[in-house]
């Protein structure tokens, strides 16, 4: 009865997809009118609101608990009631008691299952990361696989299952393959890329596609999808809720459509640095809720919250959002599966209490349900009092006994039951007491107490006793009976044993009855028996905490008992039965760690345990066991503090990073992170050694044998080594004699006529197998939607189609062998014609206006300079430039060759120009952005003084303004445009990246290449590493489309060629050097030429000097005109130049110069010294250390050091003579 009314009250939801939308129904509930005469039922049934998520309200499941990984993707729930898990090592059932789980040797697959769906007929489904879909009826496995049943793919990597109300099964890897519909018994392609799917209220389906910036309406009469929304940034997700709104979910905001997807109402998420979107729900209230990689996000439709692990969520990132039909939520993440219960249990009242007790003493037992999912019925408290009361009487097992009960007095009793959540419902019981209206007789067990707690022996007695108003007592008699026994015969004892009884709950009955044969309620008592000898006996061993030594910079795993104090975090144990008897060596076990742990474990079969990550602090472990027939051993325990571990770097591999599913023949990459700064890193590979701890980030992993693998990574800092590895489990296959395509040409994403032509080539693997030359291979292609079915395979190696309409495309080709081998990866592309009429296209009017702008542009260039060339004496003119770059062309000497250099070795690599300051270095990059021709597009972007936060936004809104300078009217849907600066991340950059460049393939050139010309490169030195990895990973992304010109002091070969850095063999170096004696004396003459002259004396004087540096150059030939514009002169003369010479490093170099000098050691100054008279001197190796670690003279080179002797910059030499040189000495 009691489990009957809990289900009608609490089954809120029908669930029938897994993926983001969770249908919703709300049966009627039941009117019920009582008559109530004597004894009176109040029921009390919570409202269930959505509620703070709370630790007290959640609990966490893990691996302690018999899940095969921590590491949850997804799950859902069957007509049973249980829970089908999808982890990185198969799947796991829960039934609320255990988990059983499933792989490979129970005929599934212990690859990673992305996808689970129960459907409406019973059967689960599985999608995995490479073994196709599965599928379970209860009894056994069916598996359906792309080569036999047709899949668009069998790698599900973040894929989804749907099923939509009429029965069909949807599902796609969001990643590389298509969308397919399950009818019965047959598997049908009906679109393209899809990342998630959803249906309304009134049938209608909606899709997103996998780049996250469209909505699809799906048209049964075209069988495919339709566009009817592309504003988005960056959503995978959909939902629809009880208004049947349709909800998506971006890294920024939250948006609602009212109308079937024309538009969308945001709301702006305010909490930064949120992650990715993994999954959107909305839940029975019509909540919403998003699962972020660093937080759970609920929006109740006015104020969002926010919860992670402080509020009792499970630790890392999370992936997804359910709720069962009790309602629960749960939540899906790296850390295991966090539930939250917020629902009462329900509470049966006792039957056998009648609304008249005719008896002092009452004895009864009431029960508590909290359903499938919820706290296990022997841990639910139950309790009671009368309502007159302060204090609750705990009722052990739901049994209660009052006594002293007064005669023609009506009681109310109020009843409780209490979760492990401390969720509580209430019920209230009225009854009167009526004694001597029919002469009743009542009895009362006397020893009743030493019942309260569980007995320990098989034998038991009761003592009792009776009270009757006519009735002598040695009249009265007894009658009693145990659990399901008969009733013994009337008897006048006052006593009853009982022997042999097994372990469990058992029940005594009693009454009595007196000379008028009138009998009392029936007295009951319910108790337990834990008899010590029935109890498995465990011990906890092998109990050792271990963490990693540095040896020779490689890590090294020690292992040690657990004493009171470890360092660690990190333990591991086993609880073994040392019971003799073989029935009590096979057992379950469950531990509770406290100050860890809110509740013990589950029982699972295995008994070896590990715990890693704890905080600093005091715990207790508890463990124990429980055999086949249900009997528990005494708890075994040990304290422990750990102190220590806090110091210690945690490391973490970074899922973005990592091959999606199964490796099939390609590189291996992945990277991490530590918690603390300048950590170090260490990985291993399966059981091969540590690699030398490196500050690199990211590794690269040669081709390993087929199966399965484990990588292992660690983090070091100045306390020592993070004690638990991160892992990472992957399987790779390595397959030979199979060929290879790619595809020579394709259309460009938004294609804008009618016909398509695709040409591909292949290559056979020529070290086994048939070695099929590339002439003898065939090619099968497809067109989905327009030709879904492979072609018959021709050697063609191109294929046109001529006559498409608008849409979206998917273009797949395979190359096979002689033997019938097929690439097992075949090349793709996908495109979307789109058709503009004629008097839409803007490509006449924006070249024909373009042209004319720039030939009003040349003239007026033209005309100004000849105005300016009559005037240029009386105004003074003094063309040279100091203190920043040179934009005039004309004012540009040297650097033509290496111009030239630089933009034929941008085709194939980015450069980086180093150099000291004031070398020219900055000058160089903006006539390289000046210059740049198609398909090159180029931009300058000064990072002088950019904060990390703002790092991506200054470079994206550089390349922004220079779109716009050229496309004036232009409007870009940019992420850029709707962040806060500092919240502008790679992940945003880059999505912005593909924007512009799809803007430039259409209006600029199809082959286009963005040229990043990015000066003061320095100003990143101090960023996280993360940062230059971002950055980095944005190249190789789009590798051939981006290339980079930076420019810096810092970064020199000397320094980033080494692996430690994450732009180890990115860059070819150039370094920008000072002008050779041809071009110095260009710059000095050229800019003049006309108007003033130099004498020979003086156009020696100044590149000799200046050692060729051309802002020194220019400073003294700034100063020159000036002198003889003053003194009404035209030419410049030696003596001139000497004394503006002289004045230089006299006074505005002096300050300089003295600043670097008074920060030299003392031993090394006098050392500059004597070396400054002798050439000769040698440098002793630690003063060279000093030397090159000199801030000012790494970015100024006015000492270097040449095979151990000092070469000086004329500058400096000359100052330290007139200052120093006859202080020093030798």
């Amino acid at each position: 009865m009691a489990k009957a009314e809990r289900d009608n009250q609490l089954k809120m939801i029908k669930k029938f997809h897994w993926k983001a939308e969770r249908k919703i129904s709300f049966p009627n509930l039941k009117k019920c009118h009582l008559t109530i005469l004597m004894l009176t039922f109040i029921s009390v049934i919570p409202l269930i609101h959505a509620q703070e998520l709370t630790p007290e309200k959640i609990r966490v499941y893990s691996t302690a608990d018999g899940l095969p990984s921590s590491v949850i993707f997804c799950l859902d729930q069957d007509k049973q009631g249980n829970l089908w898990i999808g982890t990185p090592r198969g799947a796991s059932k829960f039934d609320g008691k255990a988990f059983t789980n499933y792989a490979a040797y129970e005929g599934f697959s212990d690859k990673i299952v992305w996808a689970v769906l129960c459907d409406k007929r019973g059967i689960t489904w599985f999608a995995t990361s490479g073994d196709g879909l599965f599928r379970f009826d209860g009894k056994k496995w069916a598996r359906f696989t792309e080569e036999k049943d047709g899949l668009p793919s069998d790698n599900f990597f973040n894929g989804f299952l749907y099923e939509d109300s009429r029965g069909y099964i949807f599902g796609s890897p969001q990643y590389g393959s298509s969308l397919f519909r399950y009818a019965p018994r047959k598997f049908d392609i009906i679109g393209f890329q899809i990342a998630d799917i959803v249906e309304d209220q009134t049938g209608n389906i909606y899709a997103i596609k996998s780049n996250g910036a469209f909505l699809y309406k799906y048209s049964p009469q075209k069988n495919g999808f339709e566009e009817i929304y592309k504003q988005f940034s960056r959503t995978r997700n959909l939902a629809i809720d009880r208004n049947n709104n349709i909800w998506v979910a971006t890294e920024t905001y939250l948006g609602k459509s009212a109308d079937q997807g024309r538009s969308f109402e945001k709301f702006n998420i305010s909490k930064k640095d949120v992650g990715r979107c993994w999954d959107l729900f909305i839940d029975k209230d019509n909540q919403v809720w998003a699962a972020y990689s660093h937080v759970i996000v609920r929006f109740d439709g006015s104020n969002f919250y926010y919860y992670k692990q402080e509020n009792g969520l499970p630790a890392g990132s999370y992936k997804y959002i359910f709720q069962d039909e009790q309602g629960h939520l749960w939540f899906c993440g790296s850390g295991g599966i966090g539930k939250f219960d917020d629902i009462p249990p329900a509470l049966e009242p006792p039957k056998s209490v009648l609304n008249i007790v005719r008896s002092q003493s009452l004895s009864f037992q009431f029960r508590g349900d909290d359903g499938k999912l919820g706290t296990l019925p022997e841990n639910l408290t139950h309790e009671f009092k009368f309502t007159d009361e302060n204090q609750w009487r705990k009722a052990e097992n739901g049994q209660a006994y009052i006594d002293k009960l007064q005669d023609k007095t009506q009681y109310q009793l109020q009843l409780r039951v209490t979760d492990g959540f401390e969720n509580r419902t209430e019920k209230t019981i009225s009854f009167q007491v009526q004694i001597d209206a029919a002469n009743i007789p009542s009895v009362e067990i006397t020893n009743r107490e030493g019942f309260k707690e569980p007995v320990d022996s098989s034998e038991v007695r009761f003592d009792f006793t009776a009270q009757d108003n006519e009735t002598p007592q040695e009249a009265l008699f007894f009658s009693y009976k145990l659990d399901k026994g008969h009733w013994s015969g009337w008897k006048t004892v006052r006593s009853a044993a009982f022997r042999n009884l097994k372990i469990g709950e058992h029940t005594f009955f009693l009454k009595v009855i007196n000379q008028a044969g009138n009998e009392s309620p029936v007295s009951t008592l319910v108790f337990m028996v834990e008899s010590p000898e029935e109890k498995p006996k465990i011990a906890l061993s092998k109990l050792s905490h271990c963490y990693f030594l540095d040896k020779n910079n490689r890590p090294v795993s020690e292992c040690e008992p657990v004493q009171q104090e470890i360092m660690s975090g990190r333990i591991s144990f086993s609880i073994d039965p040392i019971d003799p008897r073989p029935e009590k060596r096979i057992l379950k076990y469950s531990v509770l760690l406290e100050s860890k742990m809110r509740d013990w474990s589950l029982y699972r079969d295995d008994n070896l345990y590990k715990f890693h990550d704890l905080s600093d602090g005091q715990y207790t472990l508890i463990v124990r066991a429980k055999d086949r027939e249900g009997f528990v051993s005494a708890p075994v325990q040990m304290a422990f503090t750990v102190k220590g571990f806090d110091r210690f770097p945690q490391t973490h591999i970074l899922d973005e990073t990592l091959s999606r599913g199964k490796v099939v023949d390609k590189m291996v990459h992945l990277c991490c992170k530590a918690s603390t700064e300048n950590s170090l890193f260490s990985y291993q590979v399966d059981d091969l050694g540590w690699t030398p701890f490196d500050a690199i980030r990211c590794f690269e992993f040669p081709k390993l044998q087929n199966g399965r693998h484990v990588i292992r990574v660690l983090a070091k800092n100045e306390f020592g080594i993070d004690p638990m590895p991160d892992i990472y489990e992957f399987d790779y296959e390595r397959i030979r004699d199979l060929p290879i395509i790619k595809l020579l040409s394709k259309p460009e994403d938004i294609v804008e006529t009618r016909a398509v032509r695709f040409q591909f080539v292949g290559e056979d693997d020529m070290q086994h197998g048939d070695q099929t030359p590339v002439d003898f291979l065939r090619y099968s292609h497809r067109l989905i939607p327009e030709s879904p079915n492979w072609s018959e395979p021709t050697p063609e190696q191109e294929v046109a189609y001529p006559d498409l309409k608008n849409g979206s495309y998917f273009f797949q080709v395979k190359a096979i062998d002689k033997s019938e081998n097929e690439s097992v990866v075949p090349a793709e592309c996908f495109f979307t014609v789109r058709i503009i009429p004629f008097y839409q296209q803007q490509t006449f009017v924006w070249g024909a206006g373009g042209s004319g702008l720039l030939l009003v542009a040349f003239f007026s260039i033209v005309l100004t300079r000849m105005r300016t060339k009559k005037t240029i004496y009386e105004q003074r003119y003094n063309p040279y430039i100091v203190g920043e770059a040179v934009h005039d062309p004309e004012m540009f000497f040297g650097r033509a060759d290496m111009m030239q250099d630089i933009f034929q070795s941008l085709r194939q690599n980015s450069l980086c120009l180093t150099g000291e300051r004031r070398i020219g270095k900055t000058t160089l990059l903006e006539h390289i952005n000046k210059n740049a021709q198609e398909p090159f597009f180029s931009f300058f972007c000064n990072l002088e003084s950019v904060k990390e936060a703002f790092f991506f936004s200054r470079i994206m809104q550089h390349l922004v303004n220079k779109v716009q300078s050229v496309w004036e009217n232009t409007k870009l849907d940019l992420i850029l445009l709707e962040k806060e600066r500092h919240e502008y991340d790679d992940l945003d950059f880059e999505e912005d990246v593909d924007a512009v460049l799809g803007f430039l393939k259409k209006h600029y050139n199809p082959q286009v290449s963005i040229i990043m010309c990015l000066d003061e490169i320095d100003a990143t030195e101090g960023f996280s590493p993360d940062i230059h990895q971002s950055l980095r990973n944005v190249f190789q992304t789009y590798q051939g489309t981006i290339r980079m010109v930076a420019a810096g002091v810092s970064i020199k070969r000397g320094e980033w060629h080494l692996p430690t850095s994450p732009w180890y063999n990115f860059f070819e170096f150039r370094d920008i050097s000072a002008l050779d004696r041809f071009n110095a004396e260009r710059l000095i003459t050229e800019p003049v030429r006309g108007f003033y002259t130099y004498g020979v004396g003086a156009i020696d004087f100044i590149p000799y000097k200046t050692n060729g540096k051309p802002f020194y150059i220019q400073m003294i030939c700034k100063k020159a005109i000036n002198r003889v514009l003053d003194e009404k002169r035209r030419k410049v003369t030696l003596a001139d130049v000497k004394i503006i010479y002289d004045r230089l490093i006299r006074s505005e170099l002096n300050r300089e110069f003295e600043s670097f000098w008074e920060n030299l050691s003392i031993e090394l100054q006098k050392t500059i010294a004597r070396a400054c008279e002798d050439k000769e001197t040698l440098v002793p190796k630690e003063y060279e250390q000093e030397l090159r670690g000199n801030a000012y003279n790494h970015s100024h080179r006015v000492i270097q050091l040449q095979n151990g002797k000092l070469v000086f910059s004329r500058l400096f030499q000359d100052w330290l003579k007139i200052n120093y040189g006859k202080k020093e000495g030798t």
